[in-house]
């Protein structure tokens, strides 16, 4: 398994970017990287105003406020938002996570400050008309048609689901057709009131800029001004899975195993986790009698409760049973023995080396960046120290801590027809 797992996982290391911040009165962060390799830059902005601070009663609106900000404010009515980047090059999207939701896009270094004064002004001055409303359910409705029928979304909801019960973390972040159809004008613009923040918020500039000049550029949302008190996060625990063995189809399915993970802010156990993810999907492929496909585990980082997630495409419901039982066997494997040292060298390069082929893009480690922010992670220089002094010891320490327990089992069926 070590002479496979080094072959498969080493890969070379490069010095991590250095993340230039500063802060504006109002709370706001402003996180820059200078790269002088075009004369462009990425420019996000992230909120903590994701899924995970909805309730019941208004769910689905962090994803309709999301939209309905593009759909113009009082100095730029109608398509004015969109087509005043559109002038300068640029193209702004969106997209709701559970711990945050931002808005992304690429602009040539000398219009930098002509989007930022028109994401600015969407972030405080959006109308959230009931037009826009109307016109944007039915585009949410769209994408959550698309998103339900990719099986690996289905199978991760599933067992988001599963582990966090009623909890914030539960809830699929686009939210639910059901509830998208209810949601009213009023109660969008409630949440967006309340939580597009500055306090809350994080520009990230990466790319043929400097920090000094960052800074400046962003002197538009130095008026941005708090008007409701925030909201604390929910909190979330992962639940008890249920007893017993689950139960297979007969055909071709997507089969996934959950475990709880560390909160990002954990920062070093956090790092041994996503190394004992690569362990354990060696691990698994490697055990005899696993017929599975495309066996992958990964940690999906959250700000208070993480998961550890294996999939597999299996062909029947012995080679489900099979990889679900190679998994745990596994899991348990790793909190009896600390994996040996070259082992550890080939998982933390395998980490690493994902991390750089990430963040190879300034758009890559823009999203690197406004991730860590709004989840409490690692920033790129401190998760390159953090993985290169991961050893066995804190791999086994993980997985005694969280990996002794019956994990969580969903299966999602490859198709929807």
């Amino acid at each position: 398994m070590s002479v496979a797992l080094c072959c498969a996982c080493a890969g070379g290391q490069g010095a991590a970017p250095e993340v230039v911040s500063t802060a504006l009165s109002n709370g706001m962060r402003i996180d820059c990287v200078e790269r002088q390799n075009e004369p462009i830059v990425a420019i996000d902005l992230w909120i903590r105003a994701g899924s995970r601070e909805e309730t019941r009663s208004d769910a689905g609106s962090a994803h309709f406020v999301e939209h309905v900000v593009f759909d113009g404010t009082g100095d730029r009515p109608g398509s004015q938002c969109d087509s005043q980047v559109e002038a300068v090059g640029c193209s702004l999207t969106g997209a709701t996570l559970p711990d945050g939701v931002h808005f992304f896009g690429v602009a040539p270094a000398g219009s930098v400050p002509t989007v930022l004064q028109v994401l600015s002004d969407i972030v405080q001055h959006a109308t959230a008309s009931q037009e826009a409303v109307d016109r944007e359910r039915q585009v949410i409705l769209n994408e959550l048609a698309l998103r339900d029928i990719d099986p690996v979304q289905r199978l991760t909801a599933r067992l988001f689901r599963d582990a966090f019960g009623h909890q914030p973390y539960s809830r699929s972040p686009g939210g639910e057709p059901a509830d998208i159809r209810l949601r009213g004008r009023d109660t969008i613009a409630a949440f967006y009131h309340q939580f597009y923040q500055p306090g809350r918020a994080v520009l990230v500039l990466v790319g043929d800029i400097q920090p000094a000049v960052a800074a400046a550029a962003a002197a538009p949302f130095a008026s941005w001004k708090s008007t409701a008190a925030p909201a604390g996060p929910g909190v979330s625990i992962p639940l008890p899975a249920p007893a017993g063995s689950p139960a297979f189809d007969s055909g071709e399915q997507l089969v996934g195993v959950a475990w709880p993970a560390p909160a990002q802010a954990r920062l070093r156990t956090a790092a041994a986790a996503r190394a004992s993810a690569v362990w354990l999907e060696h691990r698994i492929r490697s055990t005899p009698g696993v017929t599975a496909r495309h066996v992958i585990a990964v940690v999906i980082p959250r700000e208070q409760s993480s998961l550890l997630i294996c999939t597999a495409m299996t062909a029947n419901s012995t080679s489900a049973a099979a990889f679900v039982a190679a998994a745990e066997h596994a899991a348990a494997d790793l909190a009896a023995t600390p994996p040996e040292p070259k082992q550890v060298l080939a998982c933390s390069a395998a980490v690493l080396g994902n991390d750089l082929f990430t963040d190879e893009t300034d758009v890559g480690l823009a999203h690197t960046i406004g991730l860590a922010e709004v989840t409490g992670g690692a920033l790129p220089q401190e998760e390159t120290g953090l993985e290169t002094h991961v050893d066995g010891p804190a791999m086994q320490q993980f997985a005694r801590a969280y990996l002794l327990r019956k994990p969580w089992v969903a299966t999602a069926e490859r198709s929807t027809r």
